[in-house]
């Protein structure tokens, strides 16, 4: 993860073979769901890039 500068905004890049045959929404879902409790108190906003391992080694970035 890449905090910006005010430390509460925050861009990351998840490869993970889970993502296999979900949605974009889904994916998203699945990274953002155990970050809730972040979200109440710490961080902001989250910018999300998802793949699965195929995806990010043929490039798709």
């Amino acid at each position: 993860m890449n905090p910006q500068k005010d430390g509460l905004h925050f861009d990351a890049i998840v490869i993970s073979s889970l993502f296999s045959g979900k949605s974009l929404v889904e994916q998203h879902q699945m990274v953002m769901a155990p970050l809730k409790e972040l979200f109440d108190s710490k961080l902001h906003a989250l910018s999300l890039k998802t793949y699965t391992p195929e995806e990010w080694n043929e490039g798709k970035r």
